[in-house]
């Protein structure tokens, strides 16, 4: 266990291939398949249409969020059974009715955007001009021409047109996507249609019509600032929504609708019929429904932002979230579509393969055979096992308690009344004594033993206490016990006084873990990763380079796992970083832990937790 850390998103991009734009016109579609669809070249790190669960043998399964992106930007489905949200990552998500599986698009850069047309023909677009589709099996990657950002993509059959950076437009015709003249230079982040000849695209200052013929730009009529999305029922029912109003479309002209009680920009509307609209926005939670010619804020799922909204129905609606979450409407509230828990994890304890434990600021998470649930509310984020396999936590109002398999009970007084607040790390020990490490307030470093009662450590004789802290506390024994600190620091007891090392490093040592007194490792939050063979420390890796390291645990001399920023393994030999360049959201992870033969987890931000099975 290590001392929390404040959440960091950990992006990844990945590169795509550059080409020419052809600016050619597009020929009609012919209603067959695709001759442009390509596939990657050698250099890609997993196939087209590779489905991500389960992953590689060498990388870790996803157990929480079950449809996992650092951010989702968009979200779209032919059915309640047939729902995508694409985003951060070149992953796409599905849900089936039952089960999400995610998918490697091949797309190598981020998804802004996806639109079903059916279950067997799914469209996404995003960074680096990538557009790619789905047949029903597998994803494959479209030649486009261009590298420009695209932000948008909508479909009707086999007419498919795509929207981006400096005016482009893009419509698919026989022999693959064409770029369009659109008169303007203006970014386009929208793009809407009823049929082949009433298509309406939208930019911060440009509104663009297609009717069968051409491209003209109109004007909606009122200052209302920028066009941010259109979106429509019918011809004659189409809606804008700009950064200070929302427009509606009646088939003759744009009206200004009354938006009293709504604040900010960036939404997203839509609506089962004219009647029945909704929107989402940028500011966490924010759900908005017009009834009754009014709009009313309905309390949806805390999120920094959702960024795409699709229904199947007015009671089965989504909202994808800019970090990760996905919530869905079923008619009398919104709740969280995508796991267990998206908050943020700071540590795991793995009492046995089928009792597993995770815990966040505001509750505790179980694992109970193959499900997780939560087991606790408004409890502290310090969770620690004890020497009988219970678990042990303490709520917010400094009340420690014990799980005893059904519900939870008060400890002794002579335990809550420790160092719990504020205590970084406890290690109990067989008999239950414990010892805790940490800080609090002007009395700076602390280093507590229980003995029956709490008792602060003298560290007087301990030169470096009072200069750096002390996160994490592992041992091998009752009279062998390692606390790692900051800046390359850590004290060692032997069974009757503290002694202290200062490591050649300057770094923060936030894990610290071993198999056995000749076999304990720390690793740092810039990379670093130190080992004690029981006779002194090595600097096995001065900086592992932008992989920050929050923990480690250790099963024995050949095998160990770090994680952090990556997630690293020790074969014995040599730390290798595995799942490098996963096509999906790699997440800042906070803690690991496992069982004797060798089934691990770990979890971390925006309640990340991922296992990896032990070898076989």
């Amino acid at each position: 266990m290590r001392s929390l850390l404040f959440p960091i998103l950990a992006l990844l991009f990945a590169c795509g291939r550059s080409s020419t734009l052809d600016t050619g016109d597009a020929s009609a579609p012919d209603g067959g398949s695709p001759d442009s669809f390509v596939a990657l070249d050698a250099t890609t790190a997993t196939p087209d249409g590779a489905v991500i669960d389960p992953p590689p043998s060498d990388c870790w399964t996803w157990e929480n969020p079950s449809a996992p992106s650092s951010h989702f930007m968009d979200v779209h489905g032919t059915s309640a059974s047939d729902v995508w949200v694409v985003g951060g990552g070149r992953a796409a998500s599905h849900w089936d009715g039952e089960s999400w599986t995610t998918y490697d698009t091949g797309g190598g850069r981020n998804l802004r955007a996806v639109w079903a047309v059916a279950r067997d023909d799914v469209w996404a677009v995003g960074e680096g001009g990538v557009i790619v589709h789905f047949d029903g099996s597998s994803w494959s990657r479209v030649e486009t021409g261009t590298e420009a950002l695209l932000f948008d993509v909508w479909a009707s059959g086999d007419d498919v047109w795509v929207v981006g950076d400096e005016g482009l437009v893009l419509r698919r015709g026989r022999d693959g996507f064409r770029a369009q003249d659109s008169g303007t230079d203006q970014r386009l982040t929208s793009v809407w249609g009823s049929s082949s000849s009433d298509v309406w695209m939208v930019g911060p200052g440009a509104l663009l019509h297609h009717d069968g013929t051409g491209i003209a730009r109109r004007a909606t009529g009122h200052g209302v600032g920028a066009l941010e999305m259109v979106w429509g029922i019918s011809p004659t029912d189409v809606w804008i929504v700009a950064q200070l109003a929302v427009l509606h479309w009646d088939g003759r002209a744009w009206e200004e609708m009354d938006l009293r009680g709504i604040s900010g920009s960036g939404f997203r509307v839509w609506g089962s019929s004219a009647d029945d609209l909704w929107i989402v926005g940028r500011y966490a939670g924010v759900t908005y429904r017009r009834v009754d010619d009014e709009w009313r804020r309905v309390t949806n799922v805390a999120s920094d932002a959702f960024m795409g909204l699709w229904g199947a129905g007015p009671n089965d609606i989504w909202a994808a979230g800019r970090d990760g979450v996905v919530s869905h409407w079923d008619g009398r509230r919104w709740t969280l579509a995508n796991g267990l828990t998206h908050e943020s994890l700071s540590d795991v304890i793995v009492v046995a393969p089928d009792d597993v434990w995770a815990v966040s600021w505001d509750g505790v998470f179980r694992r109970e055979g193959e499900t997780w649930s939560r087991v606790g509310e408004e409890l502290r984020a310090q969770i620690w096992p004890t020497a009988t396999g219970a678990v042990r936590v303490t709520d917010r109002t400094g009340t420690t308690r014990d799980w005893d398999g059904s519900e939870w009970s008060p400890v002794s007084d002579a335990w809550a009344g420790g160092p719990m607040t504020f205590a970084n790390d406890i290690h109990i020990a067989e008999d239950g004594r414990a010892w805790a490490v940490g800080g609090h307030g002007t009395r700076g470093i602390l280093l507590s033993r229980f003995d029956g009662e709490w008792m602060d450590v003298d560290l007087g004789d301990v030169e470096g206490a009072n200069m750096n802290g002390l996160n994490a506390v592992w041992a091998a024994s009752d009279d062998d016990i390692w606390a790692a600190g900051n800046r390359g620091y850590a004290v060692h007891w032997d069974g009757e006084s503290w002694s202290e090392t200062q490591l050649d490093v300057e770094d923060d040592f936030h894990g610290v873990s071993g198999s056995g007194s000749d076999d304990v490792w720390m690793v740092g939050i810039n990379g670093s990763i130190v080992h004690w063979d029981g006779a002194e420390w090595q600097l096995v890796v001065d900086r592992w380079d932008g992989v920050s390291l929050h923990d480690v645990w250790v099963r024995n001399e050949d095998d160990a796992w770090a994680v952090g920023a990556g997630i690293l393994h020790w074969d014995g030999d040599e730390w290798t970083q595995v799942c490098a360049d996963p096509p999906i959201w790699r997440p800042i992870l906070q803690a690991v832990d496992g069982t004797p033969d060798g089934h691990v987890w770990a979890v971390g931000d925006d309640g990340a937790i991922l296992s990896k099975a032990p070898e076989r």
